[in-house]
């Protein structure tokens, strides 16, 4: 079934972002445009949120492949934007804890419903009505952010290319989109700053996923996905309390998206065999890989490989990133929301 157009709904409020959230500031700090090619940088007066793992960080497979997927279609795309697929884990860590640690299919689709709370006008919250029944959320009352990345539905009807927001592929080419907006050239680090406030107003929401992000880009391994059964959607009219603004609580599938400067995340966690940790190489791939696409697969296979459970799927090759193709004509780090 075809979606009708977002001019077909009253708008919303640019401020909003992609997910939503109330803005926390209305403009985005000088600071952050300066550090935000400086993990360190960035590092300083984020307190715990800053205390990631040490070495590669992992990513479930299906929910990498897709980062790379999208990455790959906006260099088509829109191939003067040099989309990093790191930018999108970074964001994909905040708003739902990547897919709630891989609870996906083979095809991206997430297993449980992934929903913030409701835009009812309570609690500091926007009040937006519910679109199209809430077809997405199955609230029909009020709008919800809804799937891995957290769209708003009228949101999802401007850049989800009649996709499923509860897609991980689908969600992270829309959400690239997003962040290319305006003819932006995420190469340069102020514009990734600039792109993700567009995605989130809140300083503190672009430190800590600027601060993931860059831990990604150092190399990641993939995890295996988590079998979870299919579970039924929140029931609607569900009234959520304030979000604590740590991201996504993973035991009752509500996402949160709105973290104040004083907010914890927790770094990721994993119910299996650490995986082997590969340093990032940046030589190119002589081979397509599968599960996931690696932008750099290494020289060398991990040397043991995780213990799980018979039904999990295999462990995918350990991968590592680089950054995708940069304009060799300067920039200008033009600011826009």
């Amino acid at each position: 079934m075809g979606s009708p157009s977002a001019g077909a709904f009253p708008p919303v409020p640019p401020e909003l972002g992609a997910t939503g959230s109330t803005p926390h500031d209305t403009t985005l700090s000088p600071q952050l445009i300066h550090d935000a090619g400086n993990p360190a940088a960035l590092a300083t007066g984020a307190g715990p949120r800053a205390n990631l793992p040490s070495g590669p960080l992992g990513i479930p497979g299906v929910v990498l492949d897709a980062y790379l997927k999208a990455q790959q279609v906006l260099a088509t795309q829109q191939p003067n934007c040099h989309l990093p697929w790191w930018l999108l884990a970074g964001i994909g860590k905040i708003e739902s804890g990547q897919a709630e640690n891989g609870e996906v299919d083979a095809a991206g689709n997430t297993l449980r419903p992934i929903l913030g709370p409701e835009l009812n006008g309570q609690h500091g919250y926007a009040a937006l009505p519910a679109i199209l029944g809430g077809r997405w959320t199955g609230d029909p009352v009020w709008q919800r952010a809804v799937g891995p990345m957290q769209f708003l539905p009228s949101k999802w009807l401007e850049r989800g290319g009649g996709g499923n927001p509860n897609n991980v592929y689908d969600a992270d080419v829309a959400a690239g989109k997003y962040l290319c907006n305006g003819g932006r050239d995420l190469s340069v680090p102020a514009q990734q700053a600039a792109a993700v406030f567009s995605y989130n107003h809140s300083d503190s929401y672009v430190q800590i996923v600027l601060i993931w992000a860059n831990a990604y880009r150092n190399g990641v391994t993939p995890l295996p996905e988590i079998a979870v059964p299919p579970q039924g959607p929140v029931p609607p009219g569900t009234t959520v309390p304030p979000p604590d603004n740590t991201g996504t609580d993973t035991t009752t599938g509500t996402s949160t998206t709105t973290p104040p400067p004083t907010s914890s995340i927790k770094p990721p966690t994993s119910s299996t065999v650490p995986p082997t940790t590969i340093p990032p190489t940046t030589d190119p791939p002589t081979t397509p890989p599968t599960t996931p696409t690696c932008p750099t697969p290494t020289s060398e296979p991990p040397s043991t490989a995780p213990t799980t459970d018979p039904t999990t799927p295999p462990t995918p090759p350990t991968c590592a990133a680089v950054d995708p193709p940069t304009s060799t004509t300067p920039t200008t780090a033009a600011v826009t929301s």
